[in-house]
C-alpha cells in the first residue's frame, strides 16, 4: 500500500517547532540546471510496452542542435531497463532504443527496427539522470523546434503537460497487476504505463507510426490536442481497461488513473494572501485551506490515496521556493470536489500568491471565478499563532 504523508502534516501545521522542512518545492516538470560533476550516468526505460534485451544508443547534441557523435551503446534487460556511464561527456543529449518489445494491444511480439527507433531527448545530461524512452518521448523529440537544450525542454514540457506527468524523469513499468500495483509505483508511473497502453490500443489494427504520426501532426506549430484526437484517445483507453479485454493484464480500471484528464481544459488557480491593514508587515509560516471546485472539475492525484500529485500543486511566487505544499483531493459521487491544501514554510512570507492548483475542467466549460470558492482558512505566524486581519483571494488562467 502506498503512504502519504498529508495526515502528519495537517497535525503538525500548528506546531511551529516542527516548521523544520526546506527544500521541498518544486516547479512543474522544469529541471533545474545541475553543476558539471566529475561522471554522468544515464538510465530509464525503454518502454512500447517495455523493449526486452533491445539496444540503446546515446549520442551527443552538438552546439546548434545538431545530433552529434555515438556516446555509448548498451543494452536493456528483460523489463527495458538500462544503465550507461557516458562520462566525461556532459550536456545535451539523444537516447535511441530498439528491440523487440509485447504489443499491450494485441498480446503479439513486435519489433522497433534501427533504422526507426524510438528516441528522447534530455536537455542537460550530467550526474546521475533519468530518461524514459518512449513514444511520448518520440513525440516530444519530433515536436521539437530544434535539439538546442531550449528546444529539448519546451518540447518534453508540452507533452508532458498534456499526459500529466513528467515523460523524461518518470519510469513506465510492466504493464501487469504485479507491476502497477506492487506498492512501490507511483500514480504517475501507473498513468504513464496506462497511456503506453492507450496508444498501443489506437494503433491496434494500424501501424504504430501512424498513430504517432496523427498526434505530431495535430500537435505541430503549438495547436492544442483536438477534441477529436482526445475522445479517440479515452475510446482507446477505455477499451484497453475493459474488464473482458483478454490482453489486459494490468488490473487496473479507470478509477485507477488520470489519464481521463487527458484533453481537458487546464485551469490554473491562483492564490493570493493579502492583508486586511498594512500590505506586507505580517509575516507567514503556514497556510490551510479547502479550494471547492465545480462540478466536472478535477485535480490529479494519486487514486489510492488522494494526495495531489507535485505537478498539480505548485508553490506560488510569494512563498519560499524551501516550503512544503501538500494537497488531498477527494470527491463523493454527484459532488463537486475539494482540494485540501497545507502550506508550511520555515521562512516567514508576506502577503502575495502562495499556491497554485492546476485543474482539469471539461473542454466545453468557460470557467468561472465564482464557481471556485475558499473555506476553512487559517494563517499561522512564526510563533504557531493564529493571524488575523488577513485573507485569500482566487484569480483563474485558462491554458
Amino acid at each position: 500500500m502506498r503512504i502519504t504523508r498529508y495526515s502528519r502534516l495537517l497535525a503538525l501545521m500548528l506546531l511551529p517547532a516542527m516548521l523544520c522542512f526546506s527544500g521541498c518545492g518544486k516547479n512543474r516538470w522544469k529541471k533545474q540546471t545541475q553543476q558539471p560533476s566529475a561522471s554522468t550516468s544515464v538510465s530509464g526505460t525503454a518502454s512500447k510496452g517495455p523493449i526486452r534485451s533491445g539496444t540503446i544508443r546515446i549520442y551527443a547534441v552538438y552546439p546548434g542542435g545538431v545530433r552529434g557523435a555515438l556516446i555509448h551503446e548498451t543494452r536493456t534487460d528483460e523489463q527495458g531497463g538500462y544503465r550507461a556511464d557516458i562520462s566525461p561527456y556532459a550536456g545535451p543529449i539523444v537516447v535511441e532504443a530498439f528491440g523487440d518489445y509485447l504489443d499491450e494491444a494485441t498480446g503479439r511480439t513486435m519489433t522497433i527496427t534501427p533504422d526507426a527507433p524510438l528516441r528522447a531527448a534530455s536537455p542537460s545530461a550530467t550526474g546521475d539522470v533519468k530518461v524514459a524512452v518512449s513514444p511520448l518521448t518520440e513525440l516530444a523529440v519530433r515536436l521539437a523546434a530544434d535539439l538546442t537544450p531550449a528546444g529539448i525542454e519546451a518540447a518534453n514540457l508540452r507533452i508532458s503537460e498534456v499526459f500529466g506527468f513528467d515523460i523524461i524523469d518518470v519510469q513506465p513499468v510492466e504493464p501487469q497487476v504485479s507491476s502497477l500495483f506492487s506498492g512501490y509505483t507511483s500514480q504517475s508511473q501507473i498513468d504513464y504505463t496506462l497511456a503506453l497502453a492507450g496508444f498501443s490500443q489506437m494503433g491496434n489494427g494500424s501501424s504504430a507510426g501512424s498513430v504517432l504520426d496523427r498526434w505530431s501532426a495535430e500537435l505541430s506549430g503549438g495547436s492544442v490536442l483536438s477534441e477529436a484526437l482526445a475522445a479517440a484517445f479515452q475510446d482507446a483507453l477505455t477499451k484497453y481497461l475493459d474488464s473482458g479485454n483478454p490482453n489486459n493484464h494490468t488490473g487496473a480500471s479507470p478509477d485507477d488513473t488520470n489519464l481521463r484528464s487527458v484533453g481537458k481544459k487546464t485551469v490554473l488557480v491562483r492564490m493570493e494572501a493579502f492583508s486586511e491593514f498594512a500590505a506586507g508587515n505580517t509575516l507567514i509560516s503556514g497556510v490551510e485551506l479547502t479550494l471547492e471546485l465545480p462540478a466536472g472539475a478535477t485535480v490529479r492525484h494519486d487514486r489510492a490515496t488522494g494526495e495531489v500529485l507535485d505537478a498539480s500543486l505548485t508553490i506560488g511566487a510569494a512563498a519560499p521556493v524551501g516550503a512544503l505544499l501538500k494537497g488531498k483531493y477527494s470527491s463523493v459521487a454527484s459532488v463537486a470536489g475539494t482540494v485540501k491544501i497545507v502550506l508550511i514554510s520555515t521562512a516567514p512570507f508576506t502577503t502575495g500568491e502562495f499556491a497554485v492548483v492546476s485543474v482539469d475542467a471539461p473542454p466545453a466549460t468557460v470557467p468561472v471565478l465564482q464557481n471556485f470558492s475558499i473555506t476553512g482558512l487559517k494563517f499561522v505566524g512564526a510563533s504557531g499563532v493564529a493571524l488575523n486581519g488577513l485573507s485569500a483571494r482566487i484569480s483563474l488562467t485558462v491554458k
